[in-house]
C-alpha cells in the first residue's frame, strides 16, 4: 500500500511529466511552423512547375479573367 510520500512522489512526478511533454509539443509546433517539411517544398515546386507548364501550353489569361472563373 502506497504511503502519503509516495502518492506525493509520483503526483510530483507525473506533473512533471505532464510539462516536459507540453514543452516538448509546443517546441514541435514552432520548428514545424517555421520551416516547412521536405515533402511539402517538393509538392509546391511540383505544382509550381505543372502550373507553368500548364501556362505555357494556354493562350495568355489574364488574372482577372482566371480569378472570374474561379468564382
Amino acid at each position: 500500500m502506497l504511503n502519503y510520500d509516495e502518492i506525493v512522489t509520483r503526483t510530483e512526478a507525473h506533473r512533471d511529466l505532464l510539462t516536459t511533454n507540453a514543452e516538448q509539443e509546443r517546441l514541435a509546433q514552432s520548428l514545424t511552423a517555421s520551416q516547412p517539411h521536405p515533402i511539402s517544398i517538393w509538392i509546391g515546386q511540383r505544382l509550381l512547375a505543372w502550373g507553368h507548364r500548364l501556362q505555357g501550353q494556354s493562350p495568355a489569361v489574364s488574372t482577372q479573367t482566371a480569378r472570374a472563373g474561379m468564382a
